[in-house]
């Protein structure tokens, strides 16, 4: 929008109740600039993934290290100790910062992350053995809306040493089983198979319900009375259930409160990065103590134990919790800088308590800048992934209010025809303008399967498709595959918010109906040259003047001589982007992100001569000497061959082609190295017998597609030895679609008044 505009909706925000608690009393835009220098330009709204860190808090930790000595804390020198009371001092501030009590009801044990953290429960959680004749199997309750790594715990039930009965839940099921005071009224526990003595007293089961505090997909948090809530109802004289309580969403911008022993969690999960941006790598499982007897472990390391004997299975544990499963030497550097970053957040924010209505009130301004983002035909832009109050409609949004949702916004864009816009076009799109977001599925199958509408069978369709996780296929059978998704942090602003609406407003709403683009594909030569005559005369004709062919992916194209026809395919103009380079081991498309030595190499195919030639600019690459250049005159020559020259190959040698063989030889021009490729041997669809290729299913940019390499290994050795990266050459199978990884378009049209302007920036950029 226009300067004036922007000012006014900022000036309207400010003016208005949703910006109730925004700004921390005016200061944020200071604590933007003076704190935040690392997003001074950009428009950083991926906090769910990541928050930032301050600089006074990276600051403060680095002078730390500078000034002080910190040893191994398993040493017993003075270094050793301070080490020791720093990371004490840490695990107390946690419990502090959760409002837990530090008498001992509650223990820290520190993790990598909280997905360790997770892990660490399941395979120390007692549940029931199958060789256990007097105790019930253990239930896992998996909640639809957990973390990928909370639904990872089902793992557990497939070992069959363990006996472990899955249940699936959602809100709606726990709330009515919560809401019957009669306890067990979900599906219970089947006759016990094996008979046991009536005299042997049968002890309890132990069961685990886990659930999120936030959900990271659509931000919708869930009941913290549910922990005792559940202890009741879902217990009984057989069977105790437990509660974990993923907290690492919520906690980035929020608290959970653990005052109350008997209402909090049994176990709960935070990870540091998303709180404070830094230290990464760190986790941290908070239990009560009360548990220490139940949880077991089999693996020991250094550290954990207080005596053991070498020759005989004898070993006496560390008598703590954290002391028994933190393995091996803490992370004590960056639980030392845990200390500086709760400094540095009651430094700039007073508490949680300050940045939970400051996001919300973004929140607010997101989701009702969303809501108004509409095509010339009042269709809206935006399918907003968000409940909504029973029966109140679209107004009524529980978006904004802290206790319904965290400040997550979760989305999918629609053309002004009701057609999906794919979600990895607007990333790509919001990359050039610096603004950072996250798409896909964000680790939470429930989520995704829920607001896309998703059965089991559709995902499982969709891996077959050739879709999988972070895959770049973002529509499939005209639905998206995964969403956008936009988080804001303590540290975001209302310009932050705009910037990201100015953008979709831009690139997205559609102002006019769309110009009817007329197939010429049904009509005569003489009708099209009538019709082309009369646009021309009107001046509606657009021509393209330089077609660009890029054979191999990622790699320079060329440009199509003047006057030259070039022929067509079902996919579009023939021996485009056919080619693609994939890692020897993986099978993964090679990227020049990944190889950025990719962007010196160059491909041209030569209709006449039925060739496609390959040359790199870098001349100092240790490819061997070059013979003359190759004779590529006649058919004979060049049949079911190519040109290469590995790094021991000097010779050149020409046998027929019925016997399958090579022309194998390599030129020097102009300083560049010239592999020449005959089309023909490298056509996949070559009689049967005359394929020099093997055909084989294969990923490329995470889709299942058919590809044919060549068996010659003298050419892969060639683009491996240049890239510094071992590869292969290979051709999708000629099909009317074929994959275009991040260009999921089969051409890239340029206007010459675009073209005409980027050459003026770079003209006035002196830096270029």
């Amino acid at each position: 929008m226009a300067e004036t505009a922007r000012q006014k909706a900022l000036d309207a925000f400010l003016a208005s109740t949703a910006a109730q608690g925004y700004g921390y009393n005016g200061r944020i835009n200071a604590i933007r600039q003076e704190q935040y220098p690392q997003i001074k330009d950009a428009t950083y709204l991926d906090h769910a993934g990541a928050t930032l860190p301050a600089q006074c808090h990276v600051q403060r930790f680095a002078a730390d290290l500078a000034q002080n000595l910190y040893a191994n804390p398993h040493s017993r020198s003075s270094s050793s100790q301070a080490t020791t009371a720093r990371v004490t001092s840490a695990r107390r501030q946690i419990l502090e910062h959760f409002q837990a009590s530090t008498n001992g009801e509650w223990d820290v044990i520190f993790t990598s992350n909280a997905t360790a953290a997770i892990r660490l429960v399941g395979e120390a959680f007692p549940w029931t053995r199958t060789s256990e004749r007097d105790r019930e199997p253990s239930r896992l309750w998996v909640f639809r809306e957990t973390h990928t790594s909370v639904v990872g715990l089902r793992g557990l039930a497939e070992d069959e040493s363990r006996a472990i009965q899955v249940e699936t839940v959602d809100r709606a099921t726990v709330e009515s089983l919560l809401g019957d005071q009669r306890q067990h009224q979900y599906p219970q526990h089947p006759p016990a198979q094996t008979p046991r003595d009536a005299s042997t007293p049968q002890r309890p089961s132990y069961s685990l319900f886990a659930y999120p505090a936030q959900c990271n997909y659509s931000g919708r948090r869930f009941p913290l009375s549910w922990p005792s809530k559940i202890r009741q109802q879902f217990s009984s004289d057989t069977e105790k259930t437990l509660v974990l309580l993923d907290a690492a969403s919520h906690s980035m911008t929020s608290q959970v409160s653990l005052k109350n022993l008997d209402e909090a969690p049994d176990f709960m999960v935070v990870s540091f990065y998303k709180m404070f941006g830094f230290p990464t790598g760190l986790g941290a499982l908070i239990v009560k103590t009360e548990h220490k007897d139940l949880l077991h472990k089999h693996y020991f390391g250094g550290g954990t134990i207080t005596m053991m004997t070498w020759d005989s299975p004898w070993h006496v544990l560390h008598d703590t919790l954290h002391g028994r499963f933190e393995e091996g030497t803490l992370n004590f550097l960056d639980i030392i800088a845990l200390d500086h970053a709760f400094e540095s957040v009651n430094e700039l924010y007073g508490s949680y308590a300050n940045i939970s209505p400051h996001v919300s009130s973004l929140q607010r301004l997101l989701y009702n800048g969303l809501r108004q983002l509409e095509h010339w035909n009042g269709t809206p832009l935006c399918t907003i992934y968000v409940e909504h109050a029973p029966g109140d409609g679209e107004d009524s949004s529980l978006v904004g209010n802290p206790a319904e949702y965290g400040p997550i916004v979760n989305f999918n864009l629609k053309q002004s025809n009701g057609k999906w816009i794919g979600y990895a076009h607007v990333e790509r799109l919001a990359r050039m303008k610096d603004i950072h977001l996250r798409v896909g599925g964000f680790c939470n199958p429930g989520s995704m399967q829920r607001w896309l509408e998703y059965s089991a069978d559709d995902v499982k369709e969709m891996f077959e498709a050739g879709h999988v996780c972070s895959g770049d296929t973002d529509i499939l059978n005209e639905k998206p595959t995964g969403s956008i998704r936009v988080s804001m942090g303590a540290m975001s602003t209302a310009e932050d918010v705009l910037n990201l609406l100015d953008f979709l407003s831009e690139h997205f709403v559609e102002t006019s109906e769309p110009e009817e683009v007329s197939s010429m594909l049904d009509v005569g030569e003489q009708q099209q040259q009538e019709h082309q005559q009369q646009r021309r005369q009107n001046g509606s004709l657009d021509e393209v003047d330089s077609p660009i062919i890029h054979p191999v992916k990622s790699c320079k194209g060329h440009r199509v001589p003047p006057n030259q026809a070039w022929p067509l395919a079902s996919h579009g103009l023939k021996y485009d982007q056919e080619w693609t380079l994939v890692d020897q081991a993986t099978g993964a498309a090679l990227t020049p992100k990944q190889v950025p030595r990719m962007s010196l190499i160059r491909a041209e195919v030569l209709l006449e001569k039925n060739v496609m030639v390959v040359e790199h600019d870098d001349v100092d690459s240790a490819l061997g000497t070059p013979p003359p250049s190759p004779d590529l005159s006649s058919p004979s020559k060049r049949r079911n061959g190519f040109g290469a020259v590995p790094p021991t190959c000097t010779t050149t040698a020409t046998t027929n082609v019925d016997d399958h063989s090579t022309h194998c030889a390599c030129s020097r021009d102009d300083g560049r190295r010239r592999l020449v490729v005959s089309l023909d041997a490298l056509d996949t669809a070559s009689p049967e017998g005359r394929d020099p290729l093997k055909t084989l299913p294969n990923r490329v940019y995470g889709d299942c597609t058919r590809v044919a390499s060549h068996n010659d290994p003298r050419l892969h050795e060639w683009f491996s030895s240049f890239l510094n990266h071992p590869c292969r050459l290979v051709r999708q199978s000629p099909s009317p679609k074929l994959e275009y990884g991040s260009d999921e378009f089969p051409s890239s049209m340029i206007s010459e008044k675009s073209a005409e302007r980027v050459q003026t920036w770079i003209d006035g950029d002196e830096s270029c």
